[in-house]
């Protein structure tokens, strides 16, 4: 079985493409390894409708978590390389979002008209 999940922030803006009528967004993830701080970085790929949504959708700093597969090539120096190629995308918002919030670092409810509400 080759499936992977892996969740964590893009280290720079996806690069979109078009080669031959198939859509590639690739970008790197850092994903936290715990207590020391350090990061790995992971190459990751996706294709058609993905790259699509990557492309507008992402940026640097964006949390993303992904499923996919592990993928193993040969570059042209004939270094082995890994890479994930992307089946699906779960996007958690980007470092730079701004959200109204408390000073206790709640959202201010208090600011909402209800009467615009679509429900009551």
């Amino acid at each position: 079985m080759n499936c992977i999940q892996i969740m964590g922030r893009l280290t720079d803006d996806p690069k979109f493409e078009e080669k031959n009528d198939i859509k590639i967004a690739r970008y790197i993830l850092a994903i936290n390894q715990g207590k020391d701080r350090t990061a790995i970085f992971i190459p990751c790929t996706a294709y058609g409708n993905n790259a699509e949504i990557t492309n507008k959708y992402l940026s640097k700093g964006s949390l993303v978590a992904i499923t996919g597969k592990l993928n193993s090539y040969i570059d042209k120096n004939d270094c082995h390389k890994l890479n994930v190629i992307i089946n699906h995308q779960y996007f958690f918002g980007d470092a730079s979002a701004k959200f109204p919030s408390s000073p206790e670092g709640y959202l201010n409810f208090e600011d909402i008209d209800e009467s615009e509400l679509p429900f009551q």
